[in-house]
């Protein structure tokens, strides 16, 4: 039986492992050892989170949609602090100066920008109400018509 995943759980799933991310920067890491993955878990992060989103904003007729776009806000919330983590001055992993530096503010920059933007389209949604079109209707109410 195929399973199927809600964008949910796919943002529950992000949020733990940037959660684990978090939690493993609090340990004396050696950058040589660990920076080029936490770097590739960054962008991994942000392809995911784009991909994600995307997909939500397409789909408002979503019962849970603006649950959902509550859900997207909080995951950048926290894919911010963890850019945060990484740049954190006295962090093992000192990435003063360096290229990766300039390109993870860049990124955290977009996250709050994201984040911005997810609570004008959710205060856009305030008010409105669950509304089934003439055409779901006839859709819902034939008989044998299968999608």
């Amino acid at each position: 039986m195929a399973r199927i995943t809600t964008y949910a759980e796919h943002l529950f799933a992000l949020e733990t492992l940037m959660q684990a991310l978090r939690d493993i920067l609090r340990l004396p890491l050696e950058p040589e050892v660990f920076l080029d993955h936490l770097i590739e878990e960054v962008f991994f992060f942000d392809r995911s989170l784009n991909l994600l989103q995307r997909q939500i904003e397409r789909h408002a007729e979503l019962a849970d949609y603006k649950s959902l776009l509550h859900s997207a806000g909080r995951a950048r919330i926290h894919f911010s602090r963890l850019i945060e983590d990484i740049l954190r001055k006295g962090s093992a992993l000192n990435l003063t100066g360096t290229s990766a530096e300039k390109r993870l503010r860049v990124l955290q920059e977009a996250q709050e920008r994201e984040v911005e933007r997810l609570k004008g389209l959710i205060s856009s949604q305030e008010g409105e109400r669950d509304v089934v079109s003439p055409e779901e209707i006839s859709k819902l109410l034939s008989p044998g018509e299968e999608d």
